[in-house]
């Protein structure tokens, strides 16, 4: 092999490595930080079998404090630029988890609990039967977030 096709192939790895990380899914976004958690959020696709695919909205929840912590909060959610529960006080809405020292929880796609939005099926509305139209989650708050150490 000559100096000019190793350069290229060394090259063509390199650009590949990046672009692989650069649109693998891993791109975090954060929502909320302090001393002791930190929440981020992706976008995640997820694909079923027996059901429409659907995106949902996904939570990282870092503990970065040396002991148990519990976080509370209460989530408003807004679907086609109106929200759909900011009149209401309903338990449906609140959530509380707990996470141990310097460990993470992260939602996704096969457990329906509070680390995880719904956003939009992302199906074509002609194969999905029984469903009018796609509305999409527009906006999301954790509001009322409460941090207590255990």
């Amino acid at each position: 092999m000559n100096k000019l096709t190793k350069y290229f192939l060394i090259i063509t790895l390199l650009l590949s490595s990046f672009l692989a990380t650069a649109f693998s899914g891993s791109n975090w976004e954060v929502y909320y930080e302090n001393t002791q958690v930190k929440i981020s959020f992706i976008h995640l696709q997820c694909d079923f079998e027996n059901q429409f695919d659907q995106e949902f909205v996904v939570f990282k929840i870092e503990n970065l404090s040396s002991q148990a912590i519990t976080l509370q909060w209460d989530t408003k959610i807004w679907y086609d630029e109106s929200c759909i529960n900011c009149e209401q006080d309903s338990p449906e809405f609140r959530n509380e988890i707990r996470i141990e020292s310097r460990k993470t929880l992260e939602g996704n796609c096969s457990e329906n609990n509070a680390l995880r939005v719904f956003s939009k099926f992302t199906e074509k509305l002609e194969d999905m039967p029984g469903v009018d139209k796609i509305t999409t989650l527009t906006k999301f708050e954790l509001e009322n977030l409460k941090i207590t150490d255990e």
